[in-house]
């Protein structure tokens, strides 16, 4: 498991800032330039820790905000609305080219018991973690469909999935803890599973993960549908 926090990055930048005036001090450059150079790269180094630090801390925000914050309740979402702005969303900040978006959503699909900021949300943190574990390109794929829940009410099942290299077995009971990440320290910081928890949760949801190494991953929200979903149902 690798630990993403801030202390470990405020390290980080101690250190490189020492290695550059240890260099100074004990004089291992060849001329200025070559110091130059080496404090270009130091910097280039920090701006990206600084980065990191600043993305940890949002994230860490937002998660204080779920915990604190009971949600919109009882309002409803429209899936394929809240997938779309999230994929929006993603090409903005980091572009989709070479994934493939695929989306299985009934045009009728029911409205679920979440709200919609919190669901898009959740589609964002799971297509961005998708992204990231498809760094050679792939598919992105939704599919929504239907199970019978408690009250014989149906529930929303929301599939998100990915043709990356998958997570072993051993670690996907640590998926959704705060910190915890399968790649190395330049991918992630360990808090989007973790955010898509704590959002779901705070709807009433439930979300787990399923994959094999090689074969991909896929996370799963189930959600209460809005009430008026069964008298629709019945009447098809």
């Amino acid at each position: 498991m690798l630990q993403h926090n801030v202390v470990n990055i405020l390290y980080a930048i101690k250190l490189r800032v020492e290695l550059h005036l240890d260099k100074s001090r004990e004089g291992c450059f060849c001329g200025d330039d070559e110091a130059l150079a080496d404090a270009r790269y130091s910097l280039k180094k920090i701006y990206d820790f600084a980065n990191r630090a600043i993305e940890i801390t949002r994230k860490i925000g937002g998660l204080m905000r779920v915990c604190d914050d009971s949600g919109d309740a009882g309002s409803t979402a429209h899936v394929r609305e809240c997938w779309r702005q999230a994929v929006r969303r993603l090409k903005v900040h980091h572009g989709l080219d070479p994934i493939e978006v695929i989306e299985h959503v009934p045009p009728d699909f029911p409205r679920v018991r979440c709200a919609a900021p919190d669901l898009q949300a959740a589609f964002y943190a799971l297509a961005e973690n998708a992204l990231q574990a498809m760094k050679g390109g792939g598919k992105l794929i939704l599919r929504a469909s239907l199970q019978w829940g408690r009250e014989d009410m149906p529930m929303a099942v929301l599939s998100v999935s990915d043709t990356g290299p998958g997570v072993p077995v051993k670690h996907l009971n640590a998926l959704f803890d705060p910190f915890f990440s399968t790649r190395g320290e330049e991918s992630g910081n360990g808090l989007g599973l973790c955010l898509v928890k704590g959002l779901v949760r705070r709807n009433e949801g439930s979300v787990s993960a399923s994959s094999f190494v090689g074969c991909g991953s896929t996370f799963t929200m189930l959600f209460r549908t809005a009430e008026e979903c069964l008298q629709t149902l019945e009447s098809k």
